[in-house]
């Protein structure tokens, strides 16, 4: 499942994350649209202002709440961001002056904290709404563009045209993590992805896009911020020089799909997992990179077995790129032990210098699912206290004992009881354990402890204790 509405990134071995949805809007549901022509054009023969709010109208014949800002003074489009609620923003920069750190500095704060990570970036826009085209080519392209962002949630649509007009546009783009617009062409139509949707939903825009207004090329691929954009319409019938580029991914170019395993698949403390996934177009070889959410980095095999991975929800990311660096990803999220993910764990380790010969005199048992066991188990290092007195004061402790050659790390946990009890153990990482606690009758894992130590224990094999 392709996940753009946030920064593609692997965290830490150790995070325990719930994975984010993104919101997509009720059928009905309007969005607040921003709508900011950038002024201060200064060409010795037109003045395209009227233009962009021809491009404004049918923005608002879709949207009546819709707001248009004739960005001439600097501040203006901050203090609208501020004191609004945009689920959208479209910049139209056909300016060759229009510079205004202050609002390009408001743009970029409120698209970081946008959850909905979509971007349209146009470098032909004008050609769509000057000339009379406005009225039925340019309002469909613009409800194409709408109602595409509002399905997922918001977002971005950065407009111009050729390299005259970039300065003040390209001083927002590094604001954002974008790369800059480039280039001069002059072409009458572009061919389009058809398969697209800012190309065919809800208007089937045909083969082709109009192109005559001299334009740019937009950026494309990976993005400094980690985003993709994916080619939309391109010049010289090359679709790596593209004039439309966005997050909303079509058919055209290179593209990866994780085939193993299937989005919400459920595995067993473990188990192992095998992924996979097949490239769609672009240039052999191919590179890949597997990240999990959870576990960080996995390999870059294709495919990949993975039987370590931590209890919790995953989202497994491929990252593939061909041998012109073109580059794709997909994600899908897996669940590793109880379906209901583990809870990040209240146990809390309370000694951690205790020792097997401070205890001698305890009663300890290793609990089995009966929950009779024999006083220690020297082969699984292991220990639970479990005194049938609940004033007695080592009740409700489990004990953790692991040897790493010559070294010995004993520590004790709080809060036991007979359905938090330790199910598995397993090295997670360098210097790190990690204590899987549930219930041993029903296998249901209700936390996870990772317990550090400076000593390497990446040699330690998962077994079950149960």
């Amino acid at each position: 499942m392709k996940q753009h509405g946030a920064f593609s990134v692997c965290v830490t071995v150790l995070s325990i994350v719930l994975s984010m949805v993104q919101p997509v809007m009720a059928e009905d549901e309007p969005q607040n649209v921003l709508f900011i022509n950038v002024s201060g054009y200064t060409g010795c023969c037109w003045n395209y202002e009227p233009d962009m709010h021809n491009a404004f109208g049918t923005l608002q014949a879709l949207n009546p709440n819709a707001v248009y800002l004739n960005l001439g003074t600097e501040g203006e489009a901050a203090t609208l961001i501020q004191s609004g609620s945009f689920d959208q923003i479209w910049v139209a920069d056909i300016s060759h002056t229009g510079t205004y750190p202050t609002d390009w500095a408001a743009i970029a704060a409120w698209f970081a904290d946008l959850p909905s990570k979509e971007v349209i970036c146009d470098a032909r826009f004008l050609s769509s709404y000057w000339g009379g085209q406005y009225i039925d080519h340019g309002s469909k392209l613009t409800q194409n563009y709408y109602e595409n962002l509002r399905i997922r949630g918001g977002g971005l649509v950065l407009a111009t045209d050729d390299q005259d007009f970039h300065p003040g546009i390209n001083d927002l783009m590094p604001l954002l993590g974008l790369n800059l617009f480039t280039g001069f062409f002059s072409q009458s139509k572009l061919p389009v992805d058809t398969g697209n949707p800012l190309m065919n939903t809800p208007n089937d825009l045909g083969s082709e896009i109009f192109d005559d207004s001299s334009t740019g090329q937009v950026p494309y691929g990976r993005q400094p911020n980690g985003l993709i954009l994916y080619s939309v319409a391109w010049h010289s019938g090359n679709p790596d020089t593209p004039g439309i580029s966005s997050t909303v991914e079509g058919l055209i170019g290179f593209h990866i799909n994780i085939t193993e395993p299937q989005d919400d698949a459920v595995f067993q403390i473990g188990d192992t997992v095998t992924l996979s996934a097949e490239t769609d177009g672009g240039d052999a070889p191919f590179a890949y990179a597997w990240c999990s959410s959870l576990d960080g980095e996995l390999g870059t095999e294709n495919p990949l077995s993975v039987s370590t991975l931590s209890p919790g929800e995953h989202v497994i990311t491929v990252t593939s790129n061909d041998s012109m660096n073109r580059v794709d990803e997909d994600s899908v999220t897996i669940t590793v032990g109880d379906s209901g993910g583990p809870s990040s764990c209240d146990l809390n380790v309370i000694d951690p210098d205790f020792t097997i010969e401070d205890s001698a005199e305890l009663d300890y048992r290793l609990l089995l699912p009966d929950g009779v066991g024999p006083v220690f188990s020297e082969e699984k290092g292991m220990l639970v206290v479990a005194s049938t007195e609940p004033s007695d004061e080592v009740f409700g402790r489990i004990l953790y004992r692991a040897s790493y050659g010559d070294f010995e790390e004993v520590a004790v946990l709080s809060n036991a009881s007979a359905e938090r009890q330790i199910l598995n153990l397993f090295a997670v990482a360098e210097s790190t354990v990690c204590l899987v606690i549930g219930d041993p009758a029903t296998k249901n894992v209700s936390c996870v402890v990772f317990l550090h130590t400076p000593f390497a224990v990446s040699g330690i094999s998962s077994y079950l204790l149960h």
